[in-house]
């Protein structure tokens, strides 16, 4: 382990900055031993069960309305109910396959359900097609135009005012369903000006175009769906992984878990898990609501990109946690040492110790008093949320005329102690002339306010059963 001179000056506060980096790296490889519980059974369970709740709900409302439509499209002309009947037997054909398609795993079901999509749409452009040769055949009959006109004409109406009424047509075909009802009125103008052969053409133009329109906003209507079920499920997932990470068991670095630690992961995150969850139900309420309907690209982009960013920020988060917990611990237990270190080197004993405001994510802090009066407080304070260094303090309230060479000495000798334990420490380094007072007031140092409340974490964590015996 390597250290830096970096000189020192008079002053009775000493800072030794220790680098913690090889720990956090073995401690980073001891999580690995810690799933976020993702895969926990009880979890996965939930999902899938709320999945099929939301498949069986968003199909049943599919399936209500093809029946709705089917009743309403019995109203054709009998060569129309004919070829609509086929239409919406593909449909139904269509919608169960699909439905049975979004219960497989997560993974193949944008693949499946949209080749799925793909294979139906070539079926029934094909019905259509089909449709489209039987209603020609009607032109050759010129006696016939006329009558064939007004039925086509007829139909092309109910299924206008079905696809008005049942269909989410300005979602998924904008304006679409205005230009074909003028086709409509277009071709009853021929008819009423007695030109049989270019009101049938018309009408069977526009029928057609609204055959199309109906089974496209069908199709689209299905796809629009599984993006929303693929979207809430990636969400639902991860809002279930941050459940599941509320209390996390602490491993060893041999893999094994302490029994009688536990993470706290949003006392110890401060206050980041619960961040995180408040966003994912906003967004998971945003994917629910049918006001303001998100669209397929949209819903698309959170299954592929939003969720997995949430899950990414998750991990992190129990890391960071984890990290803190850990970095606590460490620091109660480099204020033993530099505690044996001054016991042993310069006859101080320990007096009291304290965590700032009495949170165990703040700085820790060790007062010793030597027989002749003089106090020294160790501070050991973290250097940000984000790493596991930390910066030991020693502050020198002495009675005596001891000199600056004599507190450097000192300084000196436990950081060679922290060296020899393993820890990287730099040599150290004066920071001002005389310490602040109000640092060796510990009742004051406890009422200090912090980052959270003492007690959040819960039961005897690690940190915590350690200061207490530090504090002897």
């Amino acid at each position: 382990m390597s250290c830096e001179a970096k000189g020192h000056s008079v002053s009775g506060v000493k800072r030794i900055s220790v680098d913690q980096g090889e720990w956090a790296r073995v401690q980073r490889e001891a999580a690995r031993f810690r799933d976020v519980r993702r895969d926990l059974p009880e979890m996965i369970s939930r999902v899938r069960q709320q999945n099929q709740r939301e498949i069986e709900r968003a199909f049943g409302e599919v399936d209500r309305r093809q029946r709705e439509v089917e009743q309403a499209l019995e109203g054709l002309s009998d060569r129309a109910r004919e070829f609509e009947r086929a239409t919406n037997r593909r449909l139904r054909e269509q919608s169960a396959r699909m439905r049975e398609a979004l219960r497989t795993t997560r993974e193949e079901i944008r693949r499946e359900t949209r080749e799925l999509l793909a294979e139906q749409e070539r079926a029934l452009r094909s019905e259509l097609r089909r449709v489209d040769e039987g209603l020609a055949a009607l032109r050759d009959d010129k006696a016939r135009e006329s009558e064939a006109a007004r039925r086509t004409l007829a139909d092309g109406r109910l299924m206008h005012d079905v696809i008005r009424d049942r269909l989410p047509h300005e979602r998924f075909a904008p304006g679409r369903l205005a230009d074909l009802e003028a086709r409509l009125a277009a071709a009853q103008a021929h008819l009423d000006a007695g030109m049989g052969g270019p009101a049938l053409a018309g009408a069977q133009e526009a029928y057609h175009r609204l055959r199309e329109l109906r089974v496209e906003i069908e199709l689209r209507d299905r796809e629009w769906r599984e993006a929303l079920l693929d979207a809430r499920d990636s969400l639902t997932t991860v809002r279930e992984r941050i459940r599941a990470s509320v209390r996390l068991p602490v491993f060893a670095e041999d893999g094994t878990a302490l029994d009688d630690i536990e993470l706290d992961v949003d006392f110890w995150s401060k206050g980041g898990l619960s961040r995180l969850g408040d966003e994912l139900d906003a967004a998971l309420n945003r994917v629910a609501d049918d006001a303001t309907p998100l669209d397929l690209a949209e819903l698309r982009k959170i299954a592929g990109e939003h969720a997995p960013a949430f899950a990414e920020r998750l991990t992190g988060i129990v890391e960071r946690a984890d990290l803190a917990l850990r970095s606590s611990q460490v620091r109660v237990n480099i204020a033993d040492l530099v505690v044996r270190t001054l016991d042993e080197e310069s006859g101080y004993s320990l007096e009291d110790s304290t965590y700032g405001g009495g949170d165990e994510r703040n700085a820790f802090y060790a007062k010793l008093r030597h027989p002749n009066g003089s106090e020294i407080v160790v501070d050991v304070s973290p250097e940000s949320d984000d790493s596991a260094d930390c910066a030991l303090r020693l502050l020198s309230y002495e009675t005596d005329t001891a000199s600056d060479d004599e507190r450097s000495e000192r300084a000196h000798v436990i950081a060679d102690s922290l060296k020899s334990r393993g820890l990287k420490v730099e040599t150290p380094v004066a920071e001002r002339d005389e310490p602040d007072p109000r640092q060796a007031d510990f009742d004051l140092l406890r009422a200090q306010s912090g980052p959270g409340t003492a007690g959040q974490a819960s039961g005897p964590s690690a940190a915590g059963a350690r200061a207490q015996g530090a504090g002897g």
